[in-house]
């Protein structure tokens, strides 16, 4: 059996939604929990780990929209518990509010992720990149191929990793979307989980499921 109790918030800015899954993914968690993305880029979904085991998720809800809305504009956050049969609770129990308050507030509650993440200016360069490939400027493919250029170029390894015809089409390109290397030169960006994240007391007026 497991519960998963959810909140979906929504963001008027679509840009905060997006800071707020990306300051998920490398905020420090307790219990040994981790973060990581799932699937492929643009990533969607941030699972939050016990080992091998999801214990809770941030993820679009809009993300299949097909309106030319922006995808980040909602985010739900779900806590995840699974129990074993001998443990298990009467779905009677497991969704009263009560019960669904704990679970949630177990994952995303107070304290249980670092409330301010640091990112750093490559780290923006990269997520410049990831918008790109969003708004349908360049393929998954070509992210990569810039951001190992651009790599290569911070550290003055082009003419010895590229050839000069393959290196004038990467700097062409960058020019057309609109990234270089400058951009790593910029301020970092430090993210507040609790000015981005699900409110504390969301859960009892938006509860999304629990089964």
């Amino acid at each position: 059996m497991r519960l998963d109790v959810a909140v979906d918030v929504v963001y008027e800015d679509p840009r905060d939604g997006a800071l707020a899954l990306g300051a998920l993914r490398f905020a420090r968690w307790p219990r040994g929990w981790y973060a990581e993305w799932q699937g492929p880029p643009p990533y969607t979904t941030v699972a939050i780990k016990a080992g091998r085991r999801t214990v809770a998720r941030a993820y679009w809800r809009n993300s299949k929209l097909r309106n030319g809305k922006p995808r980040h504009g909602k985010i739900r956050f779900e806590r995840q518990q699974r129990f074993d049969w001998a443990k298990g609770l009467q779905v009677e129990a497991l969704v009263s509010e009560e019960v669904a308050a704990f679970y949630w507030e177990s994952g995303f509650g107070e304290g249980h992720a670092g409330s301010r993440v640091t990112r750093l200016p490559r780290e923006v360069l990269a997520e410049r990149l990831v918008e790109r490939i969003v708004e349908g400027a360049i393929t998954t493919a070509q992210y990569e191929q810039l951001a190992r250029f651009l790599a290569a170029e911070r550290l003055g390894l082009v003419d010895a990793a590229y050839s000069r015809e393959t290196a004038r089409r990467r700097r062409s390109l960058a020019r057309t979307v609109g990234v270089s290397v400058a951009d790593e030169e910029g301020e970092g960006l430090v993210v507040s989980l609790e000015e981005l994240a699900a409110p504390r007391d969301a859960w009892g007026e938006g509860l999304a499921d629990a089964a």
